[in-house]
């Protein structure tokens, strides 16, 4: 019984690590799409508060 308890705790951290990795993978693709317009927005954000 305890190692099938060990089991499921490994493919369970497995598949934590695995959404982790995923979601950067998501975040990535979603810089690189928008990288132009985020830098814009923070370099208007700093000319803004400047002032």
């Amino acid at each position: 019984m305890s190692i099938k308890d060990d089991v499921n705790y490994v493919k369970k951290s497995l598949s934590s690590d695995e959404k982790v990795l995923e979601s950067a993978f998501k975040l990535e693709t979603l810089y690189r799409k928008h990288k132009v317009k985020l830098w814009g927005l923070a370099i208007a954000l700093v000319v803004f508060f400047w002032r």
